[in-house]
């Protein structure tokens, strides 16, 4: 709060008086926002004081303070507490009653009197006048001013705006709102003073005047400047020169006029229409042959001057087209020189389109899509959209310069459904999974899969299909054979009705071999032939007769590889035995299959060797007889000798010495040669068993049993 404490003066009446002001301030209401002093200068020996205010102080507060505690006041008849505001207390317009301030204190009282002025301001803000700027420019404290008014105002407005929004004001003795405009105001030529007063109540009125000179006006009717399009104006153009004339071509339909007046207070009419100077102004619909354009100034003053210009339009040639035609599609209609709209109708894929359009009058020349083109020649859209595409082709008459459009709507229909359905691979299965949106797939076979087959299904009935280019029903299997190792690309094309396609590729990747050898290969009878090598695949062993199984073990080189032999899973360098040989040839096949599916087999031939001869020629023992009697096929036999007999002589003869041998108990003997058994203890029965083996490792035993009694 902005507040000024004014000191009291007179020291000694404020001590010797009770009821005595100490001080007494004045602020304006309602926020306390500016303080008055008081005239004259507060003196607590002084009654009677006055204080003067602006027209924007519509309320005050007053603030009066006491000398004696004990010392009571009121203002206006109303208690108030000394030193706080009391109020508000508005104010009207020019002098206020005055305000009475009762002090009442022990033993005495005073009164003070206050009389407030509000005053109002007579003074302008603003000034303008519709008819030009103010000469010179406002001043609140400027009073007389000028304006200069071209010939073509003839009236004016005047805008006042008050200081002070107490304050009224008048316009020529008219009342006018503060900020709006006057009533309109007549201007002679010359000059016309307005007077413009303020006022306000209790106040002198301040009166600013405005003195408006209109000049005269001109009385040039003559044209600076006058230019057509198309065409050249005959003669060039002169002020002084009323009539002119033009020539244009026949497809003129229009003719752009461009006047210019000398005075610039003078206005324009073309053909009898309103014209700007200097402005393009259109003339349209001149007919075929002789026509006038009129032009009118007017001057501010005086009697308007014409100027005309004869124009002279054309009569249309030949631009017609002799022939018309579309390397695809087409033209509906068929073509005639009198039919100016076609269709064409093309197929989905097609995306450029080559017209060739032939002109009746070789003097005339032609424009397809704004592009000069020579009759006869092909003129290519390319990057045609889906839908409508226009072909516009203009062909203009010589001399005469009139126009024919040919109109070509080229209809490229949207794609069709070109997509699949299904697609599946045997073997081998698509990645990624299909899908219709999916255009590329690829599968992984095993080295031995030399062909696959590919079924492929259509969504749309209507379209059809290729694979690597055969034609192929929707749903049937076809097979690709022939695959190479590596990347095999197969291509899906769906074609729909509407002549779009889609291209499906399948990548089918054969891999290559893997190691499929062996590193070792052993048998567990026999020798191997030839030597073994990873490379080499056939093998033979021959065996004795007598072997009737034999054990294989084979070794892989790469761990990944898997092995059977015979069909039956093997573990690498584990041990196999084949049982059961026949006499002869007995195939044993080792197959590998590397982890890339690739497949090599191994072959060992065992050859087991036909039985030899293993039989005795003769056989006796001596002491003693043999039950039953010797025979070659007969192999037991008994022998009793003497409770005496300690050994007994055994003597053998083989039936092929040459190829085969014999053992006695265990003892090698040559054939025919006897060999001493010793017997065991009387009471026992002592085996004698005589085993012959023949070449081919086959053997016969022959037992003999020699009991010796007690």
């Amino acid at each position: 709060m902005l507040s000024a404490c004014i000191p009291g003066g007179g020291g000694g009446g404020a001590a010797s008086n009770p009821a005595n002001l100490q001080n007494l301030e004045i602020l304006s209401a309602p926020q306390a926002s500016k303080t008055f002093a008081p005239t004259p200068v507060f003196n607590a020996e002084v009654s009677d004081y006055t204080v003067t205010v602006g027209s924007d102080v519509a309320s005050v507060l007053i603030v009066p303070t006491v000398a004696d505690s004990r010392a009571t006041v009121k203002v206006n008849n109303q208690p108030a507490q000394s030193g706080q505001p009391f109020g508000p207390i508005n104010l009207a317009l020019g002098s206020n009653p005055s305000i009475v301030i009762l002090v009442d204190a022990p033993g005495a009282s005073k009164t003070y009197t206050l009389t407030i002025t509000r005053a109002a301001n007579t003074s302008l803000w603003d000034l303008r006048v519709s008819a030009g700027a103010l000469q010179p420019a406002f001043d609140p404290n400027q009073f007389e001013y000028a304006v200069q008014a071209p010939f073509t105002t003839m009236s004016t407005t005047v805008t006042p705006t008050t200081a002070d929004s107490n304050a009224s004001v008048t316009v020529n003795g008219q009342p006018v709102n503060s900020g709006e405009d006057s009533q309109s105001i007549p201007l002679s030529i010359g000059q016309t003073t307005i007077t413009i007063v303020v006022s306000a109540p209790s106040v002198p009125s301040t009166t600013y005047r405005v003195t408006v000179t209109r000049v005269q006006g001109s009385t040039n009717a003559n044209l600076s400047g006058l230019t057509v399009s198309p065409g050249t104006l005959q003669p060039a153009f002169s002020a002084s020169t009323l009539s002119y004339s033009i020539s244009v071509n026949n497809p003129t339909s229009s003719v752009v006029v461009t006047a210019t007046v000398q005075d610039p207070t003078s206005t324009l009419q073309v053909n009898g229409q309103p014209a700007t100077s200097g402005q393009p102004f259109t003339v349209n619909n001149i007919p075929v042959g002789s026509s006038t354009i009129t032009i009118l100034v007017f001057p501010q003053t005086g009697t308007a001057q014409a100027y005309a210009i004869a124009v002279n339009r054309a009569l249309p040639g030949n631009a017609n087209l002799s022939n018309l035609t579309a390397n695809t599609g087409t033209l509906s209609p068929a073509f005639s020189p009198s039919t100016l709209t076609y269709t064409l109708n093309i197929s989905n894929p097609v995306t450029s389109v080559s017209l060739t359009a032939t002109v009746q009058d070789l003097t005339s020349t032609m424009t397809i899509n704004g592009q000069s083109v020579a009759s006869g020649a092909p003129f290519t859209l390319n990057n045609l959209s889906i839908g409508n595409t226009t072909a516009t082709i203009v062909v203009t008459a010589n001399p005469a310069g009139n126009s024919q459009t040919y109109t070509v709507t080229i209809v490229r229909p949207a794609p069709g459904n070109a997509n699949l359905s299904g697609l599946t691979v045997t073997p081998g299965s698509l990645t990624p999974a299909f899908n219709a949106g999916t255009l590329a797939y690829s599968a992984n076979v095993l080295n031995p899969v030399t062909s696959v087959t590919v079924t492929a299904t259509v969504q749309a009935a209507g379209s059809t299909m290729t694979i690597n280019g055969q034609a192929v029903a929707s749903g049937t299997p076809f097979a690709i054979n022939g695959l190479a190792v590596g990347a095999n690309p197969v291509t899906i094309r769906v074609t729909a009705q509407q002549g779009n396609f889609l291209d499906y590729v399948l990548t089918v990747n054969r891999s290559p071999a893997g190691n499929a050898n062996l590193s070792g290969l052993t048998v567990s009878a026999g020798t191997l032939s030839p030597a073994f090598a990873p490379s080499t695949l056939l093998y033979s062993v021959t065996v004795l007769n007598n072997v009737t199984s034999i054990t294989v073990t084979a070794s892989m080189q790469a761990g990944s590889s898997t092995m059977t032999i015979n069909g039956q899973a093997v573990a690498n360098s584990t041990p196999f035995t084949v049982n059961g040989l026949v006499v002869g040839a007995n195939q044993i096949t080792i197959r590998v299959t590397a982890l890339e599916g690739n497949v090599q087999e191994y072959v060992v031939t065992v050859n087991r060797a036909a039985p030899g001869i293993a039989n005795l020629a003769s056989l006796t023992i001596a002491p003693g007889t043999m039950t039953p009697a010797f025979l070659p096929a007969t192999l037991s036999y008994t022998v009793t000798v003497a409770n005496t007999d300690a050994n007994v002589t055994v003597t053998a003869t083989l039936e092929a010495p040459s190829t085969s041998s014999m053992t006695i108990n265990s003892q090698a003997v040559a054939s025919g040669t006897p060999f001493l058994v010793n017997l065991g203890a009387p009471g026992s029965a002592t085996p004698i068993a005589i085993v012959v083996t023949a070449q081919a490792g086959n053997s016969q035993t022959y037992t003999v049993t020699v009991n010796r009694p007690l």
